[in-house]
C-alpha cells in the first residue's frame, strides 16, 4: 500500500520494465554477470531509483511491516519446509524400490 496515489499511479506503470529488469537480473545473477547490468537512474523515466528505494525500505522491508519478512520465524518456515522437501524427496526413490514379499 503505497500512500501517494501520483507514485502509485507511475509505479503500476512501469510494472512491466520492472519484471523485465527482474528477469534480466536472474538470468545475470545465473551466470555470474551482475557486473555487466548497467545502472539507471529511473525506470522508463517514470519512476526513480529514489523513489523505488523509499517504497523498498520504508514499506517493504521496514521493522515491523506486516509479514514475516526478516524474521526468524520466516526463516525457521522456510528452512523446514525446503529441508523437508529435499528429504523425502532423496529418501522415498529408495522405500519405492523394495519388493512386496520384504515388506510383509
Amino acid at each position: 500500500k503505497v500512500a501517494n496515489e501520483d507514485l502509485k499511479q507511475r509505479l503500476v506503470s512501469v510494472t512491466a520494465a520492472i519484471v523485465g529488469a527482474s528477469i534480466e537480473f536472474d538470468d545475470a545473477a545465473s551466470n555470474n554477470e551482475i557486473h555487466t547490468i548497467a545502472p539507471s537512474a529511473n525506470i522508463d523515466g517514470i519512476v526513480t531509483v529514489k523513489e523505488m528505494s523509499r517504497v523498498y525500505t520504508g514499506r517493504l522491508a521496514a521493522k515491523g511491516a506486516p509479514g514475516l519478512y526478516d524474521t526468524l520465524p520466516a526463516l525457521i518456515v522456510t528452512y523446514s519446509l525446503l529441508t523437508i522437501s529435499v528429504i523425502m524427496w532423496l529418501a522415498i526413490p529408495p522405500f519405492q524400490g523394495v519388493p512386496k514379499a520384504i515388506q510383509e
